[in-house]
């Protein structure tokens, strides 16, 4: 059974991932912090829930997201022109036309007459 994966920010789950490190540290070195509600004190049960919960973030990110860096490429039809997703495309051939197609950054770059 393959899993969808859902795409995730990277930069969220690793603030995300952290602020939980920060909190069990703190929790574990017994450093009190402060909140609306007044003084939070440090518990080492917290620490160990805040760590666990990390761990836990961690894991699920490596399994069910991928990042946005890891995304399909994007390709466009040098005849007309359509725009298209890896997945969409068979052989290299436009789905529409059945023409090349082309890496969308590449195509850019081909019309692109100041770069190289």
């Amino acid at each position: 059974m393959k899993i969808k994966k859902i795409k995730c920010s990277p930069s969220i789950l690793f603030i995300t991932i952290v602020f939980m490190l920060m909190l069990a540290l703190l929790n574990f070195l017994d450093i009190d912090t402060h909140s609306r509600s007044g003084i939070h004190k440090a518990n080492f049960n917290d620490g160990i829930f805040a760590l666990v919960l990390a761990i836990v973030i961690f894991i699920f990110s490596k399994l069910f997201c991928t990042l946005k860096e890891d995304e399909d490429s994007i390709y466009k039809c040098e005849s007309c022109k359509e725009v298209f997703s890896e997945l969409a495309i068979k052989e290299g051939k436009c789905p529409e036309c059945e023409g090349k197609m082309i890496e969308i950054t590449e195509y850019y770059k081909k019309s692109n007459k100041y770069e190289g």
